[in-house]
């Protein structure tokens, strides 16, 4: 391979828990198999890597400050009355410059750590420390410092693009933000000497507002390798639904509990035999307003999220609780935006080899893959007592449907290799 020395650009890299920093994390270590020496730059929200270069970096802005702060104070320290007060006295300190980014500049706070990210890349590019510059999502900061980098170098820059950069409900909408992501799309699609996304969807769309792309760009499933500590399952009394990540305004639970509680009032099922547990952050309002409409507050338990507690990372303990679980809820959610997307926790749902009932939207791909994968899955809302009662019967028979196979990240990092290689 001619360029071994990659400068990867990842605004979130080593942030526990968050889908953005394992996306590139479980790569590192099959890049390093492939002989790749490895410099990172990131904000300082996550942990230092002692185990690569990794060089953490402010942004340069008063919003960028104050939230990278917040992550920062927060692994020191924890909440409470001094993370408090530090953040209100910056937060005053700033606020000058916090009217003007809002009234004025009107970008996402972490859009300023491109400029330390791109003149150090820069810098190291030009003293040939790095050969190869890859920037990764999900904050799109990274891609911004890519191009920069790209503009001035003309080094080789490779694109890994999480989730599509704009909505589908976007591309017609006049403000700042969207206007920068349609112009850095196309930079992107004219500049960037490999792009991939990680569905066939998102792909297909990026090609059809690009066509220029053709043959630099690529779809190949995100896949994990998270940790994985032994734990045997033990069926108990009540069955367990358990979800985990982030429930919002079109991926809620509503489907699974309408389907519950016909299943309880028609006397199918006995509420007291269930439980259903929520991991990951607050519970969205719709789930929150169907759940007491039913009464079934008794059955829900809220666990919020599961951080880190000086023994395992706050991923550890989620995977121990996942291989705790009778059933694995996934919730795809109801828009066209799920055309191109995969939520990145069925590839850890699939690791905890626990059965997976997936509640899917509009996506071809993603339904195959739960066929082959061997999952319960729901396509339409109405057929979602039914399938619950499925499952329910497979529990109570010892005969649940287990998942029969991993996706590991090695294989989208061969073929990033592989398409390397082929770089002038």
């Amino acid at each position: 391979m001619k360029r071994k020395n990659w400068l990867i650009l990842s605004h979130a890299f080593n942030m526990d828990g968050r889908a953005a920093s394992q996306t590139i994390t479980d790569k590192i270590p099959f890049l390093i198999k492939r002989n790749i020496s490895i410099q990172v730059l990131s904000a300082i929200s996550g942990e230092k890597d002692s185990e690569i270069q990794h060089r953490q970096l402010l942004p340069w802005s008063a919003s960028g400050l104050i939230f990278d702060f917040r992550f920062w104070l927060r692994k020191k320290i924890g909440k409470g009355v001094f993370y408090n007060a530090f953040i209100f006295s910056i937060t005053l300190l700033l606020l000058p410059f916090l009217l003007i980014e809002k009234l004025i500049i009107k970008l996402p706070s972490n859009t300023s750590w491109a400029i330390p990210a791109s003149l150090i890349g820069i810098y190291r590019v030009k003293k040939h420390r790095a050969n190869l510059v890859y920037s990764t999502g999900g904050a799109w900061s990274a891609h911004l410092a890519g191009y920069w980098i790209w503009k001035i170098t003309k080094v080789p820059w490779i694109v890994e693009l999480h989730d599509p950069l704009f909505s589908v409900y976007d591309e017609n909408i006049k403000d700042r933000k969207i206007r920068t992501l349609i112009w850095l799309e196309k930079k992107i699609a004219d500049h960037a000497s490999l792009i991939w996304w990680f569905t066939e969807g998102a792909e297909k769309r990026g090609k059809t507002r690009n066509n220029q792309i053709k043959n630099r760009g690529f779809s190949e499933l995100a896949g994990a390798n998270p940790p994985v500590p032994l734990q045997p399952y033990e069926k108990k009394s009540k069955l367990s639904f358990s979800h985990f990540g982030s429930l919002v305004e079109g991926r809620d639970l509503v489907p699974f509990i309408e389907g519950l509680n016909s299943l309880i009032r028609s006397n199918r099922i006995d509420m007291n035999s269930i439980e259903i547990n929520i991991y990951g952050g607050r519970i969205d309002s719709a789930s929150e307003n169907i759940i007491r409409k039913y009464n079934l507050d008794s059955v829900v338990i809220d666990h919020g999220r599961v951080e880190a507690n000086g023994l395992e990372s706050g991923r550890q303990r989620i995977m121990r609780q996942m291989m705790k679980s009778d059933v694995l809820l996934l919730i795809h959610g109801n828009d066209k935006n799920c055309e191109e997307y995969i939520p990145s926790k069925f590839y850890e749902y699939l690791y905890a080899k626990r059965p997976i009932l997936a509640f899917t939207s509009e996506n071809s791909q993603f339904r195959r893959l739960l066929e082959r994968t061997n999952c319960y899955q729901v396509n339409d809302n109405n057929r979602s007592a039914e399938a619950i009662e499925i499952v329910i019967n497979d529990w109570e028979t010892d005969n649940l449907k287990i998942t029969t196979e991993i996706i590991s990240t090695e294989k989208l990092v061969s073929k990033i290799i592989q398409r390397v290689n082929y770089l002038s």
